[in-house]
């Protein structure tokens, strides 16, 4: 079920990253739920509200993806108790807050906290397996749900059509509006949704040149990286994604076809409108989601696969089974220019990232173990544990 958020409440609409934080929970009366991280590292607190509210729900939901769920959806893990009550399906309300103290210019302390309408108990089913919704008969929990994105709406959070605007007098109607970044460039790519992939991958490399990424299912992370650049968005490498992503392959480019270029690619559904209506559209927020689903597919391989301790692209890391390859290009240290396209194709949504230089070439290193920014004094963004990007 989608969650309702009550007026006043923050909105978690950026990208879940991973994080290390003090986290505690209180029951609320018989039914609600707190959810509360607080961040005291001056490093984080530098990167403000918009990164670290993300960061939090993040380490709130990563810990199924190292520790797994058991085959019933039962909640019996004490570990997954922030991702359970995420995704509990009868929880349906959401109310969150964030306070920067002593005040926002020069915080020692930030507090982020979610309150849920309801939580999940011991030994309680999370939610039952099954396919996503594709009608709205299918949404039979709550009266009057309807599907929308593969997900049931209850009537609370339904949305209501907008109010009609006033007349106007006709005007002769403008040119199309071009994205600022790649005005060369059709598809699905906004400004927001490039900026945002940019950031999900910069976040990333910064936790990884910390040393905060576990490595495997292993008890330790992989080490911190001297070497790790900033990334920037690359009009170029997104057009040669987009025009191969158009193809509709839905799967990895031969390497003869893009010299110089590392590539993630990434198949998902299509948005409930395109499967009741057959048309080739898709909701607004929809590439939006399916950039967030990619990036985590991508990085989260590490978490179920890891790496040698000297972290190098060895031919057995490349051929070994579910090979980390997608997480290994992302936190490639060299690779410092990114261009993506999400396309629509006739029964999925197609992700395609472009890296320069490119990755996982065999028996170099992925990046230079090391105290953060070794490599680079003269040009480190210390709070991000990065090197500029050249």
């Amino acid at each position: 079920m989608r969650y309702a958020s009550p007026e006043g409440s923050e909105g978690l609409e950026n990208e879940p990253v991973e994080e290390k934080s003090v986290k505690e929970k209180a029951e609320l009366g018989s039914n609600l739920r707190l959810a509360e991280a607080i961040v005291y590292e001056p490093r984080m607190l530098a990167l403000g509200r918009n990164t670290l509210i993300p960061h939090v729900v993040s380490s709130w939901y990563s810990p199924v993806m190292i520790y797994g769920q058991n085959a019933n959806n039962k909640f019996d893990d004490p570990r997954l108790e922030e991702f359970a009550n995420i995704a509990y399906d009868k929880n349906l309300g959401v109310g969150c807050y964030y306070a920067a103290c002593p005040n926002n210019k020069a915080p020692t302390k930030a507090v982020f906290s979610c309150v849920y309408n309801t939580y999940v108990r011991p030994n309680q089913v999370i939610y039952e397996t099954g396919t996503a919704c594709v009608h709205d008969s299918q949404c039979t929990t709550y009266p009057n749900s309807i599907c929308l994105d593969e997900l049931c709406v209850t009537p609370a959070i339904v949305p209501l059509p907008p109010t009609p605007a006033p007349p106007v007098p006709p005007v002769t109607p403008p040119g199309p509006i071009l994205p600022n970044m790649c005005p060369g460039n059709a598809g699905l790519m906004t400004d927001v949704i490039r900026t945002n992939i940019l950031q999900m991958h910069n976040w990333r490399r910064s936790q990884l040149a910390f040393g905060n990424i576990k490595n495997g299912k292993n008890d330790y992370n992989l080490p911190t990286a001297s070497n790790m650049y900033k990334m920037a968005y690359d009009c170029n490498l997104e057009k040669d994604a987009l025009v191969f992503a158009s193809k509709c392959s839905l799967a990895s480019s031969p390497q003869t076809s893009r010299v110089g270029q590392g590539e993630n690619v990434h198949v998902g559904s299509l948005s409930t409108d395109h499967l009741l209506t057959g048309r080739n559209k898709l909701h607004a927020e929809t590439p939006a989601k399916r950039k967030f689903q990619a990036v985590q597919a991508w990085w989260s391989q590490v978490f179920k696969n890891g790496l040698n301790q000297k972290v190098i692209f060895t031919t057995n890391l490349r051929d070994k089974p579910a090979a980390p390859t997608a997480f290994t290009q992302m936190g490639w240290a060299k690779s410092v220019k990114l261009g993506c396209a999400i396309v629509s194709c006739p029964t999925n949504m197609f992700t395609v990232c472009r890296y320069s230089e490119k990755g996982n070439i065999v028996n170099q290193q992925i990046y230079i173990p090391g105290t953060p920014c070794a490599a680079c004094p003269g040009s480190c963004i210390v709070a991000e544990g990065l090197c500029a990007t050249p």
